[in-house]
């Protein structure tokens, strides 16, 4: 995913209502919210569309029947805003880890070859030394 799209999902995560649909009730003020259409128990008519618990239509209400549509309404759950924030702060805090570790890498192997240069010269001249010792370089 790109960093274009991962800021574009920060700045929508951040513009969306709370979305606490475990219940349509949110402090405010150190007091509570109802929603008007519910009275804070988070169940509507059919007729009614959304709750509507911080004065937003969400057009949310969870349909249907089975493991799929209870799986597919655990994650609405779980995916809200808060997590995707929480979610994107740690994809940008592992995202700099690795570009440092990247850079540390790179700075080891540099290292490494200046050593493994140093080495060679080295030992090419010990190598002529032990010849000249010997007599036997030309």
């Amino acid at each position: 995913m790109s960093i274009q799209k991962w800021e574009e999902l920060r700045v929508l995560a951040k513009a969306v209502t709370p979305q606490d649909f475990d219940s349509a009730e949110i402090v405010c003020n150190g007091g509570w919210i109802e929603c008007p259409s519910c009275c804070g128990e988070g169940n509507l008519e059919i007729d009614n569309d959304y709750c509507n618990y911080d004065s937003a239509a969400l057009g949310v209400q969870f349909y249907g029947i089975g493991e799929e549509h209870i799986n597919a309404e655990a994650y609405y759950r779980a995916a809200n805003p808060v997590a995707v924030l929480a979610l994107i702060g740690e994809v940008a805090e592992l995202t700099k880890r690795l570009e440092a570790s990247e850079g540390r890498l790179h700075d080891v192997a540099v290292l490494c070859a200046t050593v493994e240069q140093k080495l060679e010269a080295a030992e090419q001249k010990l190598a002529t030394a032990s010849l000249n010792a010997a007599g036997l370089y030309f």
